[in-house]
């Protein structure tokens, strides 16, 4: 009989799970120690056997960030952690989130924020909660300030750009302040020690000439970094502007003469820390009336009807865990429609009595008695097939705004259209999903969800595979629930170490690439 994961180790498999495929399975396989998926493991063990390795252990995957000037591909090196220091970064953190309030964010700061003591989703909260609650507290700013300017703020570089010293010192310095355990203490410095040693590897330096201090890609990473601006956080709190933190993304609501005071404070503050924000003429740097900004208050609102994508596939996953049976025929049913929803397999869960245990629970509850009354295979088809007309509708609508949009209305509309292309990832019809994909290449900041779009329409996967690991995991999933083949014209010699992780990402997914295979689907069509 399997022993059930517990909390922390639930954590690190739902946070790293969103964060790529590799990490996701390295912790499945560790769990299946069953002395590992204990809590008392990820305190005690876990910690100490990081402390006492030889060296770091981080494998690097290639993620896509960006398409140069001349059209290149620009890859942001992620330093995934090894699964033992993935179980132990989810008990430090947690030590962390209880040691006092050292470690605890201000209440103008919104990235990175710790669970509740009985939530499981993550090693921290959803990254969305933080960024609606922001949103909304820039909203009541600008309700009281309607005449203020708002001011977008980005730090260059940050990650790359800290020191180790600067690092290791705000660390320290807010365990000085807190109850945390020297244990904890101790593993916190050995982490970061090994970031500096990874980074002083691959010669990444700060604009110092400094190794730097953090790796993309530890959740740790994202503790420390909001340690490091603690004191930013502290002096832009108190005005003389109203201030607002999501990672290294600030925002200011004020008058002329306030914003410009708190950006010489928050200049003068990360000069001392070694770093700077993107200059006026950036992208990145964007000043609107609090008047235009509010046009943007609802964008973070849920979906105001009652079907969403979230209560599709929460009825997805009702109606096969109440009657397993009809499994197939949805599955049948979704692809006749060229719909690729994935369909988790409960066929062990079933047969667990805990299981049995929790669903005679929830069936006393009226709220989940409501929500399975009218659970069918059609009813289901029928939200997928409301869901996939709106999402077109409004994926068009967004991206004929976008195409004339400023800055300002980039920043508002770019996660909108984003979010919708992939839900129709799975949504859209084949053909349609394709054109949508050719409609949006043109827009700025758009390239990667265009390629995926793409690819997934056609099965041609070059593009992707040249994006990098994320790339290839976004498309592998829906590509697998279509009948095409997954074609590249890649080739072992030509194929750079980012193109082999991408092309084993769809190997893992259960994905066979076909390896000159657009040229051998021409010769086949034209005979």
């Amino acid at each position: 009989m399997k022993v059930a994961a517990g909390k922390l180790a639930i954590r690190a498999i739902n946070q790293y799970r969103r964060r790529d495929v590799l990490a996701y399975l390295g912790l499945r396989y560790y769990l299946d120690n069953t002395a590992a998926r204990s809590d008392r493991w990820a305190r005690e063990v876990a910690p100490s056997l990081v402390i006492r390795r030889a060296g770091p252990s981080y494998f690097v995957v290639q993620h896509f960030k960006d398409i140069g000037a001349q059209g290149n591909v620009i890859h942001r090196d992620i330093f995934v952690p090894s699964p033992n220091e993935a179980l132990a970064e989810a008990a430090l953190i947690e030590a962390c989130s209880t040691a006092g309030p050292a470690f605890q964010g201000d209440s103008r700061v919104f990235s990175y924020l710790f669970p509740s003591t009985d939530e499981s989703n993550g090693i921290f909260q959803n990254y969305m909660l933080g960024l609606r609650a922001r949103h909304q507290a820039i909203a009541e700013a600008c309700k009281q300030s309607p005449n203020a300017e708002v001011l977008f703020l980005d730090v260059q570089s940050f990650y790359p750009s800290v020191s180790t010293s600067v690092a290791r010192d705000a660390w320290l310095r807010a365990c000085e302040r807190s109850t945390l355990p020297k244990p904890f203490v101790e593993l916190g410095v050995r982490i970061l020690s090994d970031y500096s040693t990874v980074l002083a590897k691959t010669k990444t330096k700060t604009k110092t000439g400094i190794e730097g201090g953090l790796l993309t890609g530890p959740m740790f990473s994202h503790l420390v970094a909001n340690l490091i601006l603690r004191e930013v956080d502290e002096r832009l709190k108190t005005g003389p502007a109203q201030y607002f933190r999501y990672v290294d993304d600030m925002t200011l609501v004020g008058d002329r003469r306030q914003v410009e005071e708190s950006t010489n404070l928050i200049n003068q503050r990360l000069e001392v820390l070694g770093l700077n924000v993107h200059g006026k003429e950036s992208a990145k740097s964007i000043s609107v009336t609090a008047a235009e900004w509010l046009e943007s208050e609802h964008d973070y609102s849920h979906e105001r009807s009652g079907l969403s994508w979230m209560t599709l596939i929460g009825d997805v996953k009702r109606l096969i865990l109440l009657h397993p049976e009809v499994a197939d025929t949805l599955a049948a049913s979704l692809a006749r429609e060229d719909f690729r929803l994935p369909l988790p397999d409960y066929t062990a869960a079933v047969g667990e009595r805990g299981f049995a245990m929790r669903m005679r629970d929830l069936m006393k509850s009226r709220w989940f008695q409501a929500r399975v009354r009218p659970l069918s295979v059609a009813h289901i088809l029928e939200q997928a097939r409301l869901l996939r007309h709106r999402y077109t509708k409004e994926a068009k609508t967004l991206t004929e705004q976008l195409l004339q949009a400023s800055n300002f209305q980039s920043k508002r509309l770019l996660p909108r259209l984003r979010y919708r292309l992939g839900r129709l990832a799975y949504l859209a019809e084949s053909e349609r999903l394709g054109k949508l994909g050719t409609e949006v290449s043109t827009i700025s900041g758009m390239q990667f969800q265009s390629a995926i779009c793409c690819a997934i329409a056609s099965g041609q996967v070059d593009e992707v595979i040249r994006m990098g690991a994320n790339a290839a995991q976004a498309v592998a999933q829906p590509l697998k629930l279509t009948t095409r083949p997954a074609l590249t014209l890649i080739t072992d010699e030509l194929a750079q170490p980012s193109d082999r992780y991408a092309l084993a990402v769809f190997q893992l997914n259960g994905v066979d690439v076909i390896r000159d295979g657009f040229q051998q689907h021409l010769v086949a069509c034209n005979n």
